[in-house]
């Protein structure tokens, strides 16, 4: 096995993996500073909030300290059911005691190039940089595609080496335009987890886990934590193949 996955955080189930998850939140909100949190759009994340706003969890996280944002966003408004902001508000910001100034979105029904300057200076106005200037997230959540893709950094897309902190993307079959964070942003991230559940992604997994040429195009194998690992949080199905 490479060491793509050595930092494993496997569960029997999707539920017991979005607890596992919602327990993180908890332990961030009690740090009583600012922390600052990249989501992911997807199947698991909507999961996740659904926990979040569960009594349990939306009544003792202290969601003052929390600040969200997200990895990528696709450039439809906020209420169309394509929207990743639009996701987690419907499900989980609209039923918390959430701050709104707390919600760092990207303005999807905007030109894209301007959505994406907009973010870039909301990310510098924000979040603390490191020595090369790039904003350092407290932990940023990526979901990954069946082609390696992650946010919206396709295996033929935005260049690994942009230095800018968020670009526009277009969707390879679709032609949709994206506003998504840089591997730069991405790498400088505190924490990084993948969010990967169900059986879909086989190939993806065993190429990593083998490094295989096929798989040094793939975004997901891009991503590093300060030239560390991610973690991998699986649910039984994903975590089949990790062996």
């Amino acid at each position: 096995m490479s060491s793509n996955f050595s930092n494993l955080h496997t569960f029997t189930d999707v539920a017991s993996l979005t607890a596992g998850l919602a327990e993180e939140f908890l332990n961030y909100s009690k740090k009583g500073i600012p922390i600052h949190i990249s989501l992911s759009g997807g199947s698991t994340p909507k999961v996740l909030f659904e926990t979040l706003a569960l009594p349990k969890w939306s009544e003792s996280i202290l969601w003052s300290n929390l600040h969200f944002w997200w990895g990528d966003e696709r450039c439809v408004h906020p209420t169309d059911s394509q929207s990743n902001f639009g996701e987690a508000q419907r499900i989980l910001f609209r039923n918390i005691n959430l701050p709104p100034e707390n919600i760092h979105r990207v303005m999807g029904e905007w030109n894209p190039d301007e959505a994406s300057a907009k973010y870039t200076q909301e990310m510098a106005d924000h979040i603390l940089s490191n020595e090369d200037g790039s904003p350092v997230f407290d932990w940023i959540l990526l979901g990954m595609g069946d082609d390696g893709h992650t946010a919206s950094l396709f295996p033929q897309g935005i260049s690994p080496e942009l230095q800018e902190f968020t670009a526009v993307a277009t969707h390879p079959t679709s032609g949709q335009k994206r506003v998504s964070k840089t591997l730069k942003v991405i790498n400088a991230a505190q924490r990084i987890s993948f969010l990967v559940t169900g059986s879909t992604k086989e190939h993806i997994f065993t190429g990593l886990k083998n490094n295989t040429e096929e798989s040094k195009t793939w975004p997901a194998g891009w991503i590093k934590v300060n030239e560390k690992e991610p973690e991998w949080w699986l649910d039984a199905a994903a975590a089949s193949f990790k062996g």
